[in-house]
């Protein structure tokens, strides 16, 4: 009898100690990181499936790709998107589509400097740096936010309309918007 006592517990203590040591233990699984913590209320957030190290690796060559751009284009920036902000009138991610009272208030403004700002009524809520070719038709978006991934889309112009619809290439091709032009940030009713 004290021999099984004397089993049960050096078992015991040996089941305690080795609970320890895994917990000291870094990781060795090959489980996905914990998604980053960014703001939620951006109408173009599409990243729930991506690790932070994924996202980051976006972004460096996202940056790469945006500086070249630039500098080729010696910073040009389009009347036909810089002279107004755009309101968020619809958008549609996967099989979700959010309009009317979803999209109240919601804005992104581009500006001169190939910046970006995008807000909610009178507050704005993040900025970035972007890069329009008219010519093809694409806009690259790198968010100033490090844990926001880069997006790209294809945007198409209608005087005061613009639809964006994302391209595979930073996995938004699940993901479009459409803007109207406004002259100014809308205010609460």
């Amino acid at each position: 009898m004290k021999f099984i006592l004397g089993l049960l517990s050096v078992f015991t203590v040996l089941s305690l100690t080795s609970c320890n040591f895994d917990k000291a233990k870094p990781s060795t699984t090959t489980e996905k990181a914990e998604t980053p913590k960014v703001p939620q209320d951006y109408v173009m957030l599409n990243q729930e499936e991506l690790s932070g190290d994924e996202i980051k690796t976006m972004r460096s060559n996202a940056l790469s790709i945006l500086n070249h751009r630039q500098k080729e284009s010696n910073n040009k920036a389009y009347s036909i998107i810089v002279n107004n902000l755009w309101k968020y009138d619809g958008a549609v991610k996967n099989s979700d589509f959010l309009k009317g009272d979803q999209l109240a208030g919601k804005w992104i403004a581009f500006k001169d400097d190939l910046t970006y700002e995008y807000g909610d009524y009178q507050e704005t809520k993040g900025s970035g740096r972007y890069f329009f070719d008219l010519e093809k038709n694409l806009m690259l978006m790198l968010d100033n936010h490090p844990d926001i991934k880069p997006q790209e889309f294809e945007v198409k112009l209608v005087t005061d309309m613009m639809v964006l619809v994302g391209n595979y290439i930073y996995q938004d091709n699940n993901l479009q918007a459409k803007l109207v032009s406004i002259t100014s940030k809308p205010t609460k009713q």
